[in-house]
């Protein structure tokens, strides 16, 4: 362990900096803690569902990130996705919720602890393939909760292979995992990034399960995070090809480049949580494809499909697209404001009238639809006047 430890960050100016922001990030963190129940409802739900969708996405789960939504927030599943991705998703929010116990407990977590979150991560045993160390296919069944049996070795971006520890090493490196990492939060030393980046890198390098190694590691790595006071880190499926980059570097020595790569998104996240702590909206312009994407599969599913448009049809629609993107829509116009002497906007709601064969108008100052009149299209006027310019 300690070949691979960063004992002294004055060597990289640039992850100086980087904690220097984290910590300056932090304190403003923490001038809103705690947060009103609702408050923090809202900015972990957040958190918990972008950790669920992206985690698994990176291991090749095929939900989508609005499949993942409907079915954590609704329990709703969608048509031909494989039963054992919804599986995963079910173990990995449980998994979540366990941490979330360990750390109102303030609990130190143990190697039992750790069998017990990939027994939950993992819900039940299946069969994945593998290949033995002289190269031969084989298919062997997750043994959850319990230490590798077998070797899983994997190839590298390279082509070349990585070997992990070896399952009669395995007991004897988590205990020295494990101890390390007691000695290192005893002492404070280390910083909370540094001392989760390291564990996390020093797991992946275990690999002490079947499967769900990945899972586990991002897991523990958040823990550890969350446990110093901090907030959980998202790392997306976008970036997996330069997550992986990144622990490559750590295979080399390089702790420095993982360290970094993460630490930037533990900013993303602190910077979404200082958002939502102040009223500000937390989904980013791509929620709102995702929200698209939900939408989409919420008007295929059986229940849906072939039913007349109702209040019901129409709220779907209206929460998950319309809602979400006009309050976007309206506070990205509001920046321009500052070019013009006056501007205003409104909203109006038409609605067709089958005796009279025309539509009539609703005006209002709130995008919040009128659902007893069922309205079939609104209009958004938002207008400037009066160009401020040098004279």
């Amino acid at each position: 362990m300690n070949g691979t430890i960063i004992t002294d960050i004055h060597s990289d100016t640039d992850l100086i900096q980087l904690i220097k922001k984290i910590e300056h990030l932090k304190k403003e963190v923490d001038t809103f803690r705690p947060l009103s129940p609702d408050v923090e409802r809202r900015i972990f739900q957040k958190f918990r569902l972008d950790w669920n969708f992206h985690s698994n996405a990176i291991e090749g789960n095929r939900l989508t990130y609005g499949e993942t939504r409907a079915f954590l927030l609704q329990g709703i599943t969608a048509k031909g996705k494989p039963f054992k991705d919804y599986v995963d998703i079910k173990g990995h929010n449980e998994a979540i919720d366990y941490l979330a116990d360990v750390i109102r407990q303030e609990y130190t977590i143990t190697e039992d602890a750790i069998r017990e979150i990939h027994k939950i991560l993992l819900v039940e045993s299946y069969p994945i393939s593998a290949m033995t160390l002289d190269g031969n296919p084989v298919v062997k069944q997750v043994a959850i909760g319990q230490y590798k049996t077998m070797p899983n070795h994997v190839l590298t971006s390279t082509g070349e292979t990585h070997y992990y520890a070896m399952p009669e090493e395995v007991s004897a490196k988590m205990g020295d995992l494990m101890q390390w990492y007691r000695h290192e939060l005893a002492k404070g030393e280390l910083h909370t990034l540094i001392l989760a980046t390291a564990f996390h890198h020093e797991f992946v390098n275990i690999h002490p399960f079947d499967d769900g190694n990945g899972r586990m590691a991002r897991l523990l790595m958040n823990l550890i995070l969350m446990q110093g006071g901090y907030v959980p880190v998202i790392i997306h499926q976008e970036d997996r090809q330069a997550y992986y980059a990144a622990l490559e570097s750590a295979d080399v020595g390089e702790l420095e480049t993982f360290t970094f790569f993460i630490g930037e998104r533990l900013i993303d996240s602190m910077t979404l949580y200082v958002r939502g702590a102040k009223g500000e909206r937390i989904d980013d312009l791509g929620d709102i494809d995702k929200r698209i994407a939900l939408l989409k599969k919420k008007f295929q599913l059986e229940h849906v499909v072939g039913a007349e448009r109702t209040v019901e049809t129409q709220k779907v629609f209206f929460e998950n697209f319309l809602k979400p993107f006009s309050e976007i829509l309206l506070t990205q116009l509001k920046k321009f404001e500052v070019f013009f002497n006056s501007s205003e906007y409104g909203v109006q709601y038409l609605k067709y009238d089958n005796e009279l064969g025309r539509f009539y108008v609703i005006s209002s100052q709130d995008i919040t639809p009128l659902w007893d009149y069922l309205v079939d299209a609104y209009i958004i006027n938002y207008k400037y006047s009066e160009l401020i310019t040098n004279k």
